[in-house]
């Protein structure tokens, strides 16, 4: 069945074309649209039929079958970065500020409650964003009950001029709503309505509504108290959203700039709020200044066009009203909680701390950490009472350096304080930049233990499929085998062999069994995890050694007598990102070295500045050459260079032809050179 039966067929016989919309609610490629109660999707086809593009568009409607037909149809039609899901008007899954265009196509036939679809729909647009909404028989209606109305919609009152003729009806086409403002004002066209409100100022949305439809339904709107219960809905929005508006004059200070506060404070810019980018480093405030970003979480063009204000100096913390600190936790190598940055932090923020501000940390701690720690060191800098004079609340970060799908604004956020009311506050504060939602904790310590057991959980099972392939390969089972089979299977969870690094997954178990030590609870699952992860760089180390004398006994390149000369490809801890922190590499060549190898390194994402920093060993070559005589080379990760690399390229790189490939993440499994002896997890 081709594509246009598909549609008749699913939409009873008819098929839709492409309706005049553009005309008077243009779509562009640069906007985030919803259409609320999008039933079958009929206007994404005629959208798309008329030839409009957009980023990103969503449908949702309250009918499951419907949006399984809207989903079948887009599929039909191949129409491209669009999605349906079900959901109620009244509760629409979305962040604050998620969408710039949203069309409401009849929707106040389906809906009980209209004051808080209005909040809905008025909360998910952006500042200056544009709201389309049909009402049949509204106008008509309007006409009819609008000299009534001048005393039954709570004293407001409406005044016209001008005329304009609609289904044979003449209604007025300036309406001026009196709201002891002159600039709130509805302007009638002949095919939409727009209503500028008195709230502009702030950046409120415009509204606009069409009367395409205004001979039907004219039932629906037959009582007078259904427009009146709609007016009064549409001023309540007003009011409560002039009051939220104004809470965006509100100003954020961001409390380091690594890879978590740096996209935070630049999508909360982005938002309208007055941003304050706090961090100790001088020479990271220089280079931001400059737009650059050494972490590749934010794009230069970003940088030069957020409003986000820089700075080295912790006085301008006093200016904050909402103070988030994301300031790494790390270990020290005894593998106890490194509290000193987190404690530095607190101590800058409790200077300069103002009167009734809320502090939120993302940072990863223990459950208990923020209010049993932190809270003692914001009040003795502040010389303030937390409850009374400040208030703390938590938000755990989420941030996967690298990651371009799993955003600030696509993953639902975990949020907590230490009352309702700090919550609410801060639930509403992360809807503008979390679009996949927020979720409110039941409180702060359940939100800490919830971030430390999800990389706790991930960490384990990296340890089951690290264990498993040095099991399988004394069975001469290859693990990667293995795994093709079990991965389909729907609940296998996609877990990989590997070196384990970063800021979180080696980490964040330390503060979860410090914390159960200290109360007399020994956590044998946790540490044994950790004791595999943290030996694979020596299993690696292993896996070279054992096949080096055997494959190249007598053909090593010695610059000296006694040094066999290794390669170590990849210094990061994952792949294409410039992220150094905790990586395995950095033990790899350390343990390397003391057996007396001669190490090179090398990896387009790392500076040599950031090595010099993180006291890496190894003779860092800034590119890979394109022939060397390398006794063995060990790739720690999947950078997109080392994966482009051709086999002749790979053997160039061994003295003549011949020694021992340790592919860590199993890039070069169908393309190393037979000459070469291939190892892999």
């Amino acid at each position: 069945m081709d594509s246009e039966n598909f549609i008749r067929e699913r939409l009873g016989g008819k098929l839709l074309g492409a309706r005049n919309y553009l005309e008077y609610f243009p779509i562009d490629a640069t906007n985030d649209l919803l259409d609320v109660g999008c039933e079958k999707g009929t206007e994404f086809v005629a959208y798309w039929q008329g030839g409009a593009k957009w980023r990103l568009a969503v449908g949702v409607d309250h009918n499951a079958a419907c949006i399984q037909t809207a989903s079948d149809i887009a599929d039909a039609l191949q129409i491209p970065s669009l999605s349906f899901r079900v959901a109620d008007a009244v509760k629409l899954p979305f962040a604050a500020g998620n969408f710039d265009k949203v069309l409401a196509i009849d929707l106040i036939q389906y809906i009980t409650d209209p004051q808080q679809a209005f909040n809905e729909l008025v909360r998910v647009l952006k500042p200056g964003g544009l709201l389309l909404i049909t009402f049949p028989g509204f106008w008509h209606r309007a006409l009819t009950g609008a000299s009534r109305l001048k005393s039954r919609l709570r004293g407001k009152t409406w005044h016209g001029g001008g005329s304009l003729s609609v289904s044979n009806q003449t209604i007025p086409q300036w309406l001026t709503l009196a709201d002891n403002s002159p600039s709130s004002t509805m302007l009638v066209k002949s095919r939409a309505t727009t209503l500028f409100p008195p709230l502009q100022r702030y950046g409120i949305p415009r509204f606009w509504f069409t009367n395409n439809a205004v001979h039907a339904m004219d039932s629906f709107f037959g009582s007078l108290p259904a427009l009146k219960r709609f007016g009064q809905a549409l001023m309540c929005v007003y009011r409560k959203y002039e009051t939220g508006m104004k809470t965006k004059n509100a100003t954020i200070a961001i409390v380091g700039l690594g890879y978590v506060g740096l996209p935070l404070a630049v999508s909360f810019a982005r938002q309208g709020f007055r941003v304050i980018g706090f961090d100790i480093s001088a020479y990271r405030i220089g280079e931001l200044a400059k737009g650059r970003d050494y972490t590749g979480e934010v794009a230069p063009r970003e940088l030069a066009q957020t409003t986000l204000k820089y700075t080295a100096d912790a006085s301008h913390i006093q200016k904050a009203d909402f103070v988030i600190i994301a300031v790494p936790t790390p270990v020290h190598e005894s593998k106890k909680p490194d509290l000193r940055p987190v404690r530095s932090a607190s101590k800058n923020v409790g200077k300069n701390l103002k009167h009734g501000a809320i502090v939120v940390y993302e940072s990863t701690v223990w459950p208990g950490l923020t209010e049993d720690y932190c809270i003692p060191v914001l009040e003795k800098y502040s010389h303030k009472k937390c409850g009374k004079d400040f208030f703390i609340a938590y938000s755990p970060e989420r941030i996967n350096p690298g990651d371009k799908e799993h955003t600030l604004n696509t993953i639902v956020k975990v949020v907590a304080g230490m009352n309702a009311a700090v919550r609410k506050k801060i639930a509403w504060l992360y809807r503008h930049v979390c679009a996949a939602g927020v979720f409110e904790a039941a409180s702060i310590r359940a939100a800490e233990a919830a971030k430390v057991i999800e990389n706790t959980q991930r960490d384990l099972n990296i340890a089951l499929m690290n264990e498993l392939a040095m099991l399988f390969k004394r069975l001469n089972i290859p693990m990667r085998d293995v795994l093709d089979a079990a991965f389909t299977k729907w609940n296998f969870g996609r877990y990989t062999p590997g070196m384990v690094g970063g800021h979180c997954i080696p980490v964040d178990p330390y503060y979860l069994t410090t914390l159960a030590r200290s109360v007399g609870y020994n956590p044998k699952v946790i540490l044994a995890g950790r004791a595999i992860n943290d030996a694979m760089p020596n299993y690696i180390a292993t896996l070279l050694e054992e096949d080096l004398r055997q494959a190249n006994r007598n053909t090593h390149l010695k610059r000296t007598k006694k040094k066999t000369y290794i390669l170590v490809l990849g210094l990061t801890f994952k792949e294409n990102v410039p992220d150094t922190r905790n990586s395995p590499a950095k033990y790899l060549i350390k343990l390397l070295e003391k057996k007396g190898y001669a190490v090179d390194t090398c990896d387009p994402h790392v500076a040599a500045r950031a090595l010099v920093h993180e006291r890496f060993g190894g003779n860092f070559l800034k590119k890979l050459p394109a022939k060397a005589a390398y006794s063995g080379i060990i790739v720690t990760v999947a950078h997109r260079e080392f994966a482009k690399l051709k086999p002749v390229s790979i053997k160039n790189l061994f003295r003549g032809g011949k020694g021992v490939l340790v592919d860590v993440r199993g890039i070069f499994k169908n393309v190393c050179p037979k000459s070469i002896t291939y190892k892999t997890l």
